[in-house]
């Protein structure tokens, strides 16, 4: 019988299943409608057939493979001739003619997204590219070699949803995510996120729990019957995911394969028999209970992890009000007499906030010079219990001065008096326990997954070469794959979709190696962190990458050059895109990694590890003044080195603290320069310090880091955002900077900005004793919040408005990324920023001494807290035309001056206002250059 054109089935009695005997007939004949006659090849004898036993058909639909991929139980088909449609069935022909038939519910075809223009170019790009990448000694192009391989691409898989742009599919989860490997409220939301989302990211800061998630969403799709493949462009990140698995006794459903030398290795080596899990099954009632028993706990849990952030949150703002308060106490101590609020109101608690919300009712009042109407009086009264105001008055400076000491101490007291309510309640409510109970629910439902899934079947024993070809077989035994990212596709067979795909420390991987990866998933789990540092692109590549990305004219979210994978996904969907921020820090102590959460994380971060009392973790060593830098002329730009720095390792940090620093394994240094790693070594030689360039270093950690600059002055290369985040964040208890003198403070600089960190958390002397004093960042940005409310409050007041539009200016300039290091403030005393008053003649002091003459705003470094620029806003009735006034002015103006504060003066008839300030924030940024 022809096989294009006829179909015959006959069934096999003791299997009772429908078999494909067409070769073997020479004909069929309908004796009625019940029986049918049929004539095998080779012999005239003539078989009688009931029409329940026997199939036929005819005249199928010859399926057009140009633009298809052909799944199997959802195992693509490779080296198809022919597809045809008989309705019921589906015969396939290989390109050796053979014939396989199979009922139309185990085949599936999916179209090619390379056949839409758009996705074919942005394609075509990344292949382009690939000819230049990853290219052995020998010439072999590994990168262009898979590509070849990729001449279709599957609809449903996620390199589709990415090459076209188009909407991300969600999907509800109605089961309670399991966690066998604990959590937190950021780690559940991110795997919950996972479990709804054709692609997610998750944002893993350093020491936030990245590995704990991935081992999580492992968990789960595990669960759920589902395949998972987890790749990373380094072989650490994986075998991290390998060994903990292995340690939790999961190490059997995993298969680390990739490159060759894994592939050998797993299949001579790493094969085993399925262990004796028999006491992880579980009744499918006891499932029922368990997985009801999860959902309860988790209610009760996720309040109590609220909670535990709440408390690390407030200690972090104890610690830095204490910071504060010192400043604060070396400033004024001995100036003011202090003056109880009990001996004017009545009154006996007062809290943080109402302190600072009568400081700023107050300064209205005598602003306004209203604080003799019976009003006025009557509103204190009532509201803040003043019953002396004369006193009140008469001693202003001294009440202002001792109100706001009291701020830092009450605040204190109520934010410790918060801590321990809620650890009495996580006591009370047995957060520990419940956590453990979680845990352990999730550990046997994840278990009892495991089990049944194993326990009707015996592992196979596989081979290289067989087993793609039994890759359904397999993908059961080993439902985790691990590989590096471009090494994924040759783990499976050709056009296979993994269900999920997660690619850890996508920061650095990049959109050719990215690609290829996305081609064998239907699901994606983004896991990286864009403030730390990208994949490295050559010089050359970046020209040929410019020179293929205009040919094509791609969209910039795809230009290789400029996006790792998690920086082109942003771009390319932007808000849409479904995100979570793992904000619960864990690794460093926390003034250290408070830099990294200030300054890059916009205090997003929620710091677990405690701060002791005699904590001494940020240390700054500076050269002598001098050009110690030295550049190899004989190497790249990058081979720069500074033997004095070296020197201040060796000798100041080293044999200066010889007892401390006795055991150098848990010491790293760090360096921008390679040829700086390479002079360290030389000069420094201990067979357990590690020395290593910030790249090499990321994704590692070690208690005490010490980071060397090497450059004689700031340049882009290491005053890098993302390399500056790593090098800090890489220390556990310590973090030491060896730096240039020149590189001392520079205003709009990351270097510059943690050196400020450094000197103001350490309560540096260098701080303490300059010319100009710290602005109370947390005492005036609480102020200026409720100054802003009554002024907003206020609508007939034209002085306010006109600051009330120049606030919302300023707001606006600092939120470009050169001016990212200042804050705003508003209505600052003016003795509260001056240092030194002996300068001032007996006028100025009285008049800088008041405590309403203030500055209408003030920009300040957040990070050491240094005044750099007051604001003043100058209306025409209040200024121009009041002689008094413009006295008050010029006083101020000269006071600032003696001082070293500059000031700019904005008329409220004039325009132009952004533009000056910006003027004038530049020339302070190139002025401490």
């Amino acid at each position: 019988m022809n096989i294009y054109k006829n179909l015959i089935l006959i069934k096999n009695k003791q299997t009772n299943e429908f078999e494909d005997k067409t070769t073997k007939i020479s004909s069929v004949e309908y004796l009625n409608n019940r029986v049918i006659m049929v004539t095998y090849s080779g012999t005239n004898k003539v078989y009688k057939y009931n029409f329940v036993n026997i199939r036929v058909f005819k005249d199928p639909e010859i399926i057009n493979l140009e633009n298809l991929i052909v799944y199997i139980d959802e195992i693509p088909i490779e080296n198809v001739s022919s597809v045809l449609d008989f309705g019921e069935y589906i015969r396939i022909i290989d390109n050796n003619k053979n014939t396989t038939t199979y009922h139309k519910s185990r085949v599936s075809f999916q179209s090619s997204i390379l056949i839409f223009e758009k996705s074919k170019a942005i394609f075509d790009y990344f292949k382009e590219l690939s000819k230049y990448l990853n290219v052995t000694e020998d010439g072999k192009k590994v990168l262009l070699d898979q590509y070849d391989k990729l001449t279709k691409v599957s609809e449903q898989s996620v390199l589709s949803t990415y090459l076209s742009g188009k909407s991300l599919e969600s999907r509800k989860n109605d089961d309670v995510p399991i966690f066998p490997f604990g959590m937190n409220l950021s780690q559940k939301k991110a795997v919950k996120t996972a479990l709804e989302s054709t692609i997610s990211i998750v944002e893993g800061p350093p020491g936030t729990g990245k590995t704990q998630t991935i081992l999580n969403i492992i968990a789960n799709v595990v669960m759920k019957g589902k395949t998972v493949a987890v790749v990373s462009n380094n072989n650490s990140a994986t075998s991290n995911v390998q060994e903990k698995l292995e340690k939790n006794g999961y190490g059997f459903i995993t298969a680390l394969l990739g490159n060759s030398i894994n592939k050998k290795d797993f299949f001579d080596n790493k094969q085993s028999a399925i262990p004796n899990i028999s006491d992880w099954s579980e009744e499918l009632e006891d499932i029922k209970l368990l997985s009801e028993e999860l959902s309860r706990i988790s209610e009760t849990l996720e309040a109590l992890l609220a909670d535990q952030n709440q408390i690390a949150q407030l200690q972090e703002e104890v610690s830095k009000l204490k910071v504060e308060q010192t400043y604060f106490d070396k400033q004024f101590k001995g100036k003011y007499n202090y003056i109880p609020p009990s001996s004017y109101s009545f009154h006996k608690k007062w809290s943080s906030d109402s302190i600072l919300d009568f400081i700023t009712h107050f300064e209205r009042i005598f602003l306004t010079g209203r604080e003799e109407k019976f009003m006025e009086k009557t509103f204190l009264f009532f509201r803040y219990g003043i019953y002396k105001l004369n006193l009140v008055a008469k001693n202003q400076k001294d009440v202002i001065a001792s109100l706001k000491g009291d701020y830092y101490r009450i605040g204190i007291e109520e934010r410790e008096k918060q801590i321990s309510a809620l650890k009495d309640n996580l006591k009370n409510k047995s957060y520990e326990g419940l956590m453990k109970d979680y845990t352990e629910v999730s550990t046997k439902l994840f278990k009892a997954s495991i089990h049944k899934r194993y326990s009707n079947s015996s592992r196979k024993i596989y081979t290289i070469k067989n087993y793609k070809h039994k890759f359904k077989n397999f993908i059961k035994d080993y439902p985790v794959i691990l590989s590096t990212t471009h090494s994924i596709l040759n783990s499976a067979p050709n056009n296979y979709l993994f269900d999920y795909l997660i690619i850890d420390e996508a920061s650095q991987v990049d959109l050719v190696t990215a690609s290829l990866a996305l081609s064998c998933c239907k699901n994606v789990v983004i896991v990286g962190d864009v403030k730390q540092l990208p994949q490295i692109v050559p010089t050359e590549i970046e020209k040929i990458s410019d020179k293929l990305f205009y040919k094509l004219n791609v969209s910039e979210a795809y230009n290789y050059k400029n996006n790792s994978i998690i920086a082109s996904l942003n771009k390319l969907y932007k808000e849409d895109l479904p995100k979570t921020l793992l904000r619960e820090h864990y690794r460093c102590q926390p003034k250290i990694i408070g830099f990294c959460n200030e300054k890059f994380y916009d205090n997003q971060l929620i710091i677990m590890t405690e701060e002791k009392q005699d904590d001494k973790p940020l240390k700054l060593y500076k050269t002598a003044p001098g050009n110690h830098e030295r550049i190899d002329i004989q190497s790249d730009e990058k081979g720069r080195y500074n033997v004095r720095q070296i020197e201040v390792i060796r000798d100041e940090i080293f044999a200066a603290n010889k007892n401390k620093y006795n055991d150098l394994k848990n010491i790293g240094i760090i360096s921008p320069y390679r040829r700086h790693v390479t002079e360290i070594k030389k000069r420094i030689k201990h067979p357990e310090l590690e020395v290593d360039t910030v790249h090499k270093f990321q994704g590692r950690e070690k208690d005490t880091i010490i980071f060397t600059t090497v450059a004689n002055e700031i340049t882009p290369f290491i005053d890098d955002p993302n390399l500056i985040n790593v090098a800090v964040s890489r220390a556990v208890k310590e973090l030491i900077i060896v730096t240039s003198n020149k590189l001392f403070k520079q205003h709009g600089t990351y270097i510059g900005d943690l050196i400020r960190y450094i000197e103001y958390n350490s309560l540096s002397s260098a701080i303490i004793e300059s010319q100009k004093i710290s602005v109370f960042d947390l005492l005036y940005s609480e102020y200026s919040k409720k100054l802003l409310k009554i002024m907003k409050s206020t609508k007939h007041v034209s002085e306010y408005m006109s600051e009330n539009l120049m606030y919302s200016v300023i707001e606006e300039v600092l939120s470009y990324p050169k001016f990212s290091s200042f804050k705003c403030v508003i209505h600052v005393p003016l003795h509260s920023i001056i240092k030194d008053f002996s300068k001032l003649s007996e006028e100025e002091r009285r008049f800088a001494e008041n405590p309403w003459t203030h500055v209408d705003f003030l920009i300040y470094n957040k990070l050491d807290k240094e005044p750099v620029l007051a604001i003043e806003v100058d209306g025409v009735k209040y200024h121009q035309n009041n002689p008094k006034q413009l006295q008050r002015d010029k006083l101020k103006d000269k006071i600032l001056k003696e001082n070293q504060l500059r000031i700019i003066r904005i008329s409220t008839n004039e325009s132009g206002e952004k533009e000056k300030l910006i003027e004038e924030l530049d020339k302070i940024i190139k002025l401490s250059s």
